[in-house]
């Protein structure tokens, strides 16, 4: 009889409403109700409610599959025929497990045929996880023992399966399970290795627990346990047991042990038995109605804090596209006293809290000493059990659930007080753990657009306990080794009672995590617990965390500016003026066609001297700069603050109204081409009027004090003025001099424009040292092939240049062109290796260094010199090691150092760091503190240490690039760019456009065949959409800006204009086309701009909307049947396009263009 289509629609309709919460909604027939907020759960609720409501048998993947109201009617009409045609039979409940005596396994009754069921949420989960990653959610350990019987240990696992039907649960590609057959002929792998010696022992067992600890239980087919023997010699025999956690939870992989080893003694009658089977109690908890009101007010809680919940711990962690070997799992563990535990047990007494609590405290803190910040979440697994059932623990199944908790550490606030509050809050959200965590994810995720993971994984037992009781250890064995994995997880840690202590086991993905952190804060982990029993009124203050010693020592080095002697206060020009009276023939600056020698040079400073004090100019006095010609200025600067004068640098010569307002309020005289002006009075001179006077009449005027003034920096983008004394920019000339030998032998020419602050380095650490400054108008405008040319020439040995400049320099020219060049100093900007590699074919004994620094820096704040190691390891060289006279720190939110690899800001303090003139007092203090007489300033960079002791830098805020939850390093995107084939180099960077973040990389090619789409295609099969450049400016050499650096906003006005991201490609087949639109429908992206290769999961697809996908994939193209794990496996357009190809090779093309004819028709496909 066919039900009442009226009724079956009001019935859904009201159904909807009360799920969704749509009261005041009108709900068309026709509608997609995804577009209502339709989801999973709620396909799951509303399954379970007409099932019973009409006892028919329903499949959830239908319903998830054409989500309408109309589709369903006819679902519902068409499972009323079906059912109709079945015989009906009573409720099938388990019998008792008889006693029997033997293993006489005929003698078990047979479990009933189960019916089909939906996965709990935490099933769907692992489920999800395991089809779109190589990892599945699975337990395994092993127990060493002696004296094991291998057949009466079959017989026990065998009786063991029959008694648990999720132990042999079939999980379909649709998401759905059902229990399989116990196999009658099942029989244990064993291996034998009594007659093998104590190495070939070793070595099989260590391969077997890499293999087993990695493998993926082939759910599909029902395998969700795995059972293997490996014997020994002297009776002594290794026990392997792995468990798919979608088939049971840790308290249910508890329970197996324990009965299998009572099966093994015999004593399987005694026990218990749960009447109800795992389906039914999901089914009886879907209709639980006291449950589901309680599910709605915790939702609401959430709902109203979700914006309050703290982003998982930023760990030096990688993501997962940027690790070597993602699923590598390993183990630490440890176990404490009995003695340690009562000391623990009675420390959390006295503070009136659990001990699983002191625990998650110590642990919290551990977490927040690697974490970047120090608010964060943790996720506390839930086993949760509703008391449907006597013996409701005796029964195997997934209980799981997650709960979300709040960290946040607070500076100097004591151990205990932080201990209370993390109790309480921990006990608040344990109150409303009704509405599962897994859905509080979800939450986020769509609230911040961005899916949100659970990383670090934190479970305490100890409530519970003994882990694995004395029966499990005398029959099966001792657990001597385990782990756990999870998709997405990163860091699982347990906590549990073993031989009546505290054992601690930390599970990790080995690559997820950068070189020794895990081992390093797991140390760090059981320290803080052993010096709480040893000194329990430690809980009285704050609990930090040491640096470990070799880092500390390694620090020391750079961090202790009293460690190292200041240098001599003198004036910065009076090196020249010794060179002068040493050395007055050698060449001080050399141009193309003329030389000047020292002597020739200290006449001309010392006429423009005696000239600038004739028009008045003083000691004290600041003048401005404007000069056109290298040489003059030069001259000019040497005369100024040799009467004791300073001056101001405009950033690359750049001027505006800002930076003539700053001169004009500050200078009291400006130097032209042949004037000089007195701002103030508008009196004009010509300098070649002024009389000349000789050396011997000019005295030079020496700085009263180490903050005398020397010269201020002006940056007009930023608006800022830096002031730089005399006494700082000699303690960075000191360490430049020195570290990279500059001497008389020095011919040193620069790529900079000779009107910013970098020169400044040039020409004073060459004429302080008497080399040679080869001086080329212009230089910086013309071309590579020029630039060397110049090299060549003049016999340059020492070159200054940007990263850019100098990668267009290597590509333009042939090998060992540049035989003459010793030393090559890249500054301020990411230096590619590769650059090393190339300098090596012109001379094998070259030294690139690079050189980084900050705006409070006279010039720079540390060096890195490249060699075969590290060309060969990264792509990029690092910040480096801090210049001698220079302290970095690397600090965390609390202004505590960060270990190696954990990302802080960058500080520095030192002789060379200087001032910014406008900088707020507010905004001084926040930006600088002391410590031990020590002033350190904030650069406004983010950067962490490397094992090596080298600092690596990330940028400002601005620059830092997140994707679920992690760091994204924009080196790391350059890097993989410049792997490719066609590229020489690259950079990504964000850039500015009306308040936006644009993503760009600019990437030297080797020949213009190259297109964007090619290098956006090859990112595209390692990176997620979120991680790919906006867009790409493809070039033989990338632009620069006056300071010599890349010029970002040409960059993006040509990418605007001419180098957008092709997305889609125009000779894409008809199938390819239509799947894609597909695709971008069924995520509800830009159809446009729609890629057929991008990641449907990158792209916004869940696994929900992979069930959708599948229907209307299989509704176009009748006979493909295409499954959601395929949507896993293929996960882009092209990829599926290809598998239908594969099924309908005949027809699937007629198809995809009628599809694409209708869709233009109607608007809907351009």
């Amino acid at each position: 009889m066919e039900l009442d289509n009226i009724e079956l629609e009001i019935v859904i309709t009201e159904q909807l409403k009360q799920i969704l919460k749509l009261a005041d909604e009108t709900i068309p027939v026709a509608a997609n109700l995804i577009e209502f907020g339709l989801h999973s759960l709620a396909i799951m609720q509303l399954v379970n409610t007409f099932q019973e409501e009409y006892q028919l048998s329903l499949n959830y993947v239908d319903f998830a599959s054409a989500p309408r109201i109309i589709d369903w009617i006819v679902l519902l009409n068409r499972a009323q025929k079906s059912d109709e045609q079945k015989p009906l039979t009573d409720d099938d409940t388990m019998s008792d497990l008889p006693s029997l005596s033997t293993f006489n396994l005929d003698a078990i009754a047979s479990q009933p045929e189960l019916s089909e069921c939906a996965l709990s949420e935490m099933q769907y989960s692992f489920w999800a996880g395991q089809q779109s990653t190589a990892l599945s959610a699975h337990l395994y350990v092993e127990f060493d023992g002696q004296n094991i019987n291998p057949t009466v240990l079959n017989q026990a696992i065998q009786l063991l399966l029959k008694m648990h039907p999720m132990l042999s649960v079939v999980i379909s590609n649709n998401g759905l399970q059902t229990i399989a057959d116990v196999d009658p002929n099942y029989q244990i792998e064993i291996d034998d290795l009594r007659d093998s010696d104590s190495v070939e022992i070793a070595q099989f067992l260590h391969q077997k627990r890499i293999r087993l600890a990695h493998q993926k239980l082939a759910i599909e087919q029902g395998e969700v346990i795995y059972f293997s023997l490996t014997l020994l010699p002297e009776q002594a025999h290794r026990l392997h047991i792995d468990v798919n956690m979608i088939a049971a939870d840790a308290p249910s992989i508890l329970l197996i042990y324990r009965e299998l080893a009572s099966i093994y003694k015999g004593e399987h009658t005694q026990l218990t038995r749960c009447k109800q089977s795992y389906f039914d109690y999901l089914q009886q908890r879907q209709h639980d109605s006291t449950l589901k009101q309680t599910i709605q007010n915790d939702q609401a809680w959430w709902q109203d804090r979700l914006t309050d919940i703290a982003p998982p711990p930023k760990l030096p962690a990688r993501a997962e596209y940027f690790r070597p070997d993602t699923f590598v799992c390993d183990s630490l563990h440890h176990t404490f006293s009995q003695q340690h535990k009562q000391a623990l047990t009675a420390l959390a007494d006295k503070y009136q809290v659990s001990l699983s609590n002191l625990m998650l405290a110590v642990f919290s803190i551990t977490v927040g000493n690697w974490s970047s910040a120090n608010r964060f979440r943790l996720n506390l697994p839930v086993f949760k059990r509703q008391p449907y059932s006597d013996n409701i623990n005796s029964l195997v199944g997934d209980f799981t659930d997650l709960v979300i908790l709040n960290v946040e550490l607070r500076d100097d606030e004591p151990f205990n007080i932080m201990l209370q509050r993390l109790a309480d809050e921990r006990q608040r959200v344990q109150q409303h753990s009704a509405y599962s965590g897994i859905n509080v994810l979800r939450d986020l995720s769509k609230l911040h657009e961005d899916t949100q993971i659970a990383p670090i994984v934190y479970t305490c037992g100890l409530e519970h306990g003994e882990i694995i009781p004395e029966s499990v250890t005398k029959t099966l064995g001792k657990p001597v080794w385990c782990v756990s994995q999870g998709p997405m997880v990163d860091l699982d840690v347990q906590v549990a009672e073993h031989n009546h202590g505290i054992l601690i086991n930390w599970d990790v993905r080995v690559a997820a995590f950068k070189e020794h952190v895990i081992s390093e804060m797991f140390s760090a982990y059981l320290g803080l617990l052993e010096a709480l029993v040893n000194s329990p009124q430690r809980a009285e203050l704050p609990l930090t965390i040491q640096l470990p010693l070799t880092q500390r020592q390694r620090r020391q080095l750079h961090g202790d500016l009293h460690s190292h002697p200041q240098a001599m206060i003198k004036p910065l020009q009076s090196d020249f003026w010794q060179q002068v009276k040493h050395n007055p023939e050698n060449t001080a600056l050399c141009f193309a066609e003329q030389t000047i020698s020292y002597a020739q040079l200290a006449t001309n400073v010392s006429n423009v001297a005696v000239n600038l004090t004739a028009k008045h100019v003083k000691a004290g006095d600041c003048l401005a700069i404007e000069l056109s010609e290298s040489e003059a200025y030069i001259t000019v600067i040497l005369a100024i603050l040799s009467i004791g004068a300073s001056y101001v640098i405009a950033e690359g010569n750049v001027s505006n109204q800002w930076t003539e307002s700053y001169k004009k309020n500050h200078c009291q005289y400006s130097v032209t081409n042949s004037q000089i002006v007195a701002s103030n009075q508008f009196c004009y001179a010509e300098l070649a009027q002024l009389p000349t006077i000789s050396e011997a009449n000019f005295t030079m005027q020496e700085p009263l004090s180490e903050s005398a003034l020397a010269y201020i920096v002006l940056d007009a983008e930023h608006q800022t003025a830096v002031k730089v004394t005399h006494q700082g920019i000699v303690s960075s000339l000191l360490d430049i001099i020195t570290l990279f030998s500059f001497d008389q032998t020095t011919r040193l020419l620069s790529l900079y424009n000779p009107f910013q602050k970098l020169v400044a380095l040039d020409i004073f650490a060459t004429l302080s040292s008497g080399g040679t400054l080869v001086l080329v108008e212009q230089l910086h405008k013309l071309t590579p092939s020029l630039w060397a040319q110049f090299i060549q020439q003049q016999r340059v040995n020492t070159l200054h240049c940007s990263a850019t400049q100098l990668s267009a320099l290597l590509n333009n020219v042939k090998e060992k062109s540049l035989p003459s060049l010793a030393y090559v100093l890249a500054g301020a900007e990411p230096v590619a290796t590769q650059l090393w590699q190339q300098l090596q074919s012109h001379n094998p004994s070259v030294q690139l260094v690079a050189l980084a620094g900050a705006k409070q820096a006279a010039f720079y704040t540390s060096y890195s010199v490249c060699d075969e190691h590290k060309a060969k390891q990264t792509a990029f060289m690092t910040y480096g090691t801090p210049l001698p006279s220079i302290g970095c720190r690397v600090l965390n939110e609390q202004k505590r150092d960060c270990p190696d690899h954990v990302i802080g800001q960058l500080w520095v303090a030192g002789a060379a760091i200087c001032t910014d003139d406008l900088v707020s007092a507010e905004e001084s203090v926040a930006a600088r503190y002391e410590q031990q007489g020590v002033i350190w300033y904030n650069t406004g960079n983010f950067a962490y240490y490397q094992q090596s002791g080298e600092i690596q830098l990330c940028g400002s805020a601005s620059q830092l690039l997140y994707n679920q939850g992690y760091v994204i390093e924009l080196q790391a995107i350059a890097a993989l760019i410049v792997k490719l084939d066609t590229v020489l180099d690259a950079s990504v960077q964000f850039v500015m456009d009306k308040g936006n973040k644009i993503l760009i990389a600019g990437v030297v090619i080797k020949n213009d065949t190259v297109q964007q789409h090619m290098i956006h295609k090859q990112l595209a099969k390692i990176l997620p959409r979120q991680l790919l450049p906006n867009h790409y400016y493809l070039a033989t050499a990338l632009p620069v800006n006056a300071n010599g650096h890349i010029d970002q906003q040409a960059l993006l006005r040509d990418c605007l204009q001419e180098c957008e991201v092709q997305q889609a490609s125009s000779n894409s087949s008809a199938l390819q086309q239509a799947v894609g639109y597909i695709f971008a429908s069924t995520i509800g992206t830009d159809i446009s701009s729609n890629n057929l290769d991008e990641d449907f999961f990158s792209c916004g697809g869940d696994s929900l909307l992979a069930t959708h996908l599948v229907a209307a994939v299989n509704q176009y193209f009748k006979g493909c049947e295409l499954t959601v794990v395929d949507v896993f496996i293929e996960r882009t357009a092209n990829n599926l396009a290809n598998k239908i190809s594969d099924k309908l090779p005949e027809i699937a093309n007629d198809i995809a263009e009628v599809l694409l004819k209708i869709l233009r028709k109607n608007n809907a496909y351009c």
